[in-house]
């Protein structure tokens, strides 16, 4: 396995210092010196990291306001001045307002497999369950005018409903965002006024469609977007969580050890889980984007040397630390569906719950009691609460 060296500094003087040290004074000075060390680099600003050229940039769109606090809330686990001389020793303190929980469920901006959207670009027209099972990119059209490229993926099913305006139908998940003259918001109903091509429309009838799969999508720096006549939102938690967990990776990769700023075992990783109902869905919506975002970054590739797996990715340790974990890595991001299995033997410095609200609660669906219990909502959020906040307690966070 690849370790990550930190760079020595030393000057004229040290180095000839250096050269006239026998070995085992040597080898002295460099426990001190690797037992004074907190930070291998200066760690830079959240705004840096994501839209500066060196790290996450590539052409990026800003977040909105509450997207970027979000991934602030998540991710920024020090408290940190980033004007002050950067001293290597400089203890890596904890921020004390750090949330340990972030419900970042903001309504879904789901829509069902039968709705129709025209490429922007290419003018044609696909039903979204249709992008959805080719993975195929389009582009769709924002209030903004701009024409921005996506992907659609299936969320989950549930209750689905049929609304319709003077001018406008379309079936979506009954959850879903429209622009009502308030603002986005999901608390639609029968003669609420929704934003269509057309200007504000009443809602003329809204039909209950059962249970079925919805889909969803990710634009960019907008979160809207035009369906069958109809502006519609998405709330892009995902990419919040993808970068949020690229900043934990990048703050812990500054680190000459993260296992020794939070007092855990030299041989012990650390953990992030993002876990999902399925398989499919964990690496749709979160994991394949993530790798891509870093596998793109030569700060993540080079400075870092992280290892992109397909079911993990890790962050080496620094050679001189950690050598007890062997071939492990210091730090694992993980992408896991539901069950036991996923958090098993894993220490858990953030644990996210993808739409917690599509997992079984106990008293609901098929199957076995032991198995409904197991992937319930409830199991879910206490498999992980108590994972994070048992190894740690100041630091931990736990997403839904």
């Amino acid at each position: 396995m690849t370790i990550r060296l930190a760079k020595p500094n030393l000057s004229p003087r040290l180095l000839l210092e250096w050269l006239h040290l026998s070995i085992e004074e040597r080898r002295a000075l460099i426990r001190e010196t690797q037992a004074a060390l907190h930070w291998v680099e200066r760690p830079v600003s959240l705004d840096e990291f994501l839209y500066g050229s060196r790290y996450l940039a590539q052409g990026r769109s800003p977040l909105s306001p509450i997207q970027r606090d979000l991934v602030y809330d998540m991710s920024e686990l020090f408290a940190l001045d980033y004007q002050a001389p950067f001293d290597p020793a400089m203890p890596a303190q904890l921020r004390q307002d750090q949330p340990t929980e972030i419900v970042a469920v903001w309504g879904k901006g789901c829509l069902a497999g039968d709705v129709v959207i025209i490429d922007a670009v290419t003018r044609e027209l696909h039903t979204v369950s249709e992008l959805a099972l080719g993975g195929a990119e389009m582009h769709v059209i924002t209030q903004a005018g701009e024409k921005i490229p996506v992907t659609w993926f299936k969320r989950g099913e549930g209750q689905l409903a049929r609304v319709t305006t003077k001018h406008c139908q379309v079936s979506v998940y009954v959850g879903h965002q429209f622009e009502l003259r308030q603002g986005w918001s999901n608390l639609w109903r029968q003669g609420s006024e929704i934003r269509t091509l057309w200007g504000f429309e009443r809602i003329e009838r809204v039909e209950d469609l059962g249970v079925g799969p919805y889909y969803d999508t990710h634009v960019p720096g907008h979160g809207n977007y035009l369906a069958q006549g109809i502006w519609h939102h998405n709330s892009g938690k995902d990419t919040c969580v993808m970068l949020a967990t690229a900043r934990i990776l990048y703050l812990l990769g500054c680190l000459y050890s993260p296992q020794r700023t939070f007092n855990m075992p030299e041989y012990s990783s650390i953990d992030l889980l993002n876990v999902a109902l399925n398989k499919e869905q964990a690496e749709q919506q979160y994991f394949d984007p993530l790798k891509r975002l870093l596998n793109s970054s030569p700060w993540f590739t080079e400075r870092l040397k992280i290892a992109i797996h397909d079911a993990h990715i890790g962050l080496p340790p620094v050679v001189g630390q950690n050598q007890s974990l062997g071939d492990m890595y210091a730090v694992n991001a993980w992408s896991g569906q539901s069950g036991h299995e996923s958090m098993e033997g894993k220490n858990l410095l953030i644990g996210v719950a993808d739409e917690i609200d599509a997992f079984r609660h106990r008293h609901k669906g098929g199957g076995n009691k032991a198995t409904r219990t197991a992937s319930s909502a409830e199991a879910m959020y206490d498999m992980l609460t108590s994972s994070v906040l048992s190894r740690f307690p100041r630091a931990g966070k736990v997403v839904l």
